[in-house]
């Protein structure tokens, strides 16, 4: 952390939330000015084709702790495996379980890493809380691929630096489900500033989808964007 402040101005850390009964947050120590990446969301990346059964949708949802993350273009990131969500012993078999079954007749089997998915340098953006009424988020969320290094592309991510991005694949892309993209190494969700930051604890509106039940202590920060967001992933995966 030290490293990281004296190179990029500041450190990002998990700590106790100022908000009552919230728990955990993600804080930053130091300066960021606006539009900073701040941190990254971290965790199991599943692909829209990998969506569409019906066994995958029910192991991931509820999501009782908010921590599945979904991209305007279908894309889910599940924070649940970071070492920060309790697992039962009987809840981690279950999922090596399941796991195992999805991946049945591709002769491998793709499992997160833990030490992958672990909140490091940058990788605790699941820890950001939803603001309270009395707050505006102070960070915004931006899907962001890692271009890969196939065909020679100028701008490739290094192969070599592909390991401390804090996310994996829950299955590997496929050209047979249409997840297979030449030009990406790794989707992923970037974590921006929207105003200059000083010590403090970060906030991001999580719109939570309309319509459902959402936590009692949820309020949303803007009602008419939580519709046009949910609307825009309605119309881009249909």
């Amino acid at each position: 952390e030290d490293a990281a402040r004296e190179r990029l101005g500041f450190s990002v850390r998990v700590a106790p939330s100022d908000i009552a009964g919230a728990g955990m947050g993600a804080w930053l120590e130091g300066r960021a000015g606006a539009g900073a990446v701040v941190g990254l969301y971290p965790g199991t990346v599943f692909l829209p084709g990998q969506l569409l059964r019906d066994s995958v949708l029910e192991w991931l949802y509820p999501d009782d702790h908010c921590f599945l993350f979904s991209r305007y273009d279908g894309v889910l990131i599940d924070a649940r495996e970071t070492g920060v969500v309790p697992i039962s012993p009987a809840e981690t078999a279950e999922r090596g379980a399941f796991r195992r079954r999805i991946t049945e007749g591709s002769g491998k089997v793709f499992t997160a890493d833990p030490d992958k998915t672990t909140p490091g340098l940058l990788g605790a953006g699941h820890m950001c809380n939803h603001p309270p009424p009395t707050k505006q988020p102070n960070v915004m969320a931006v899907s962001y691929d890692f271009a890969s290094a196939g065909f020679g592309a100028p701008n490739a991510f290094p192969s070599e630096l592909l390991g401390c991005v804090p996310n994996t694949y829950a299955r590997a892309p496929s050209i047979l489900d249409g997840t297979y993209s030449p030009s990406v190494a790794m989707h992923s969700v970037l974590l921006l500033s929207t105003r200059p930051l000083q010590d403090e604890e970060l906030f991001i509106d999580y719109r939570l989808t309309p319509g459902f039940e959402r936590p009692l202590w949820y309020e949303p920060v803007d009602p008419e964007e939580d519709e046009r967001r949910w609307s825009a992933s309605a119309i881009a995966k249909g």
